[in-house]
């Protein structure tokens, strides 16, 4: 049975709080990209939107990278906690488990937006393409293609 100091359970308490604090700030930039996207035909502001999401990104796997061995031994660790503590703890977890659902949820929702998106835009610059082609080949003044006759028969 592996047992933590008060210290090291406060620090992982305390990192569980930071990852949730985390999620909560992607959720809020997920829903505010949303919209934004929702409002704006810029890519630029598609790009710099998805360069905020990515710094969040990485900030959250070092932070993951820091508790994933502590989260290994949690299992044994509860175990050896007084009942207030170990509430608390599972507490935390669930708060942390039920912001990931959240956040998860609203990528889903994102991410359908974004290929919604994306399939519009094909499909109008597919209709451009189209029409240019068509406006090409009926345009006025367009030189009459040279006919060959077959004079042998």
């Amino acid at each position: 049975m592996s047992t933590w100091s008060g210290e090291q359970i406060k620090a992982f308490l305390l990192d569980l709080e930071r990852q949730q604090g985390l999620y909560v700030r992607m959720l809020a930039q997920t829903r505010e990209q949303l919209q934004r996207l929702e409002a704006t035909e810029d890519p630029l502001e598609v790009t710099r939107m998805l360069a905020e999401k990515q710094h969040l990104m990485h900030e959250l796997e070092g932070l993951e990278a820091e508790l994933a061995p502590r989260k290994l031994e949690w299992p044994a660790v509860r175990e050896a906690l007084p009942a207030s503590v170990r509430e608390f703890a599972e507490g935390r977890l669930e708060q942390l488990q039920a912001a990931l659902r959240e956040l998860i949820a609203a990528e889903d929702e994102a991410a359908q937006a974004v290929a919604e998106r994306v399939s519009t835009g094909r499909q109008k610059l597919g209709n451009m393409s189209r029409k240019s082609l068509a406006g090409r080949a009926y345009a006025t003044g367009a030189k009459a293609q040279p006919r060959f006759v077959d004079g042998t028969t």
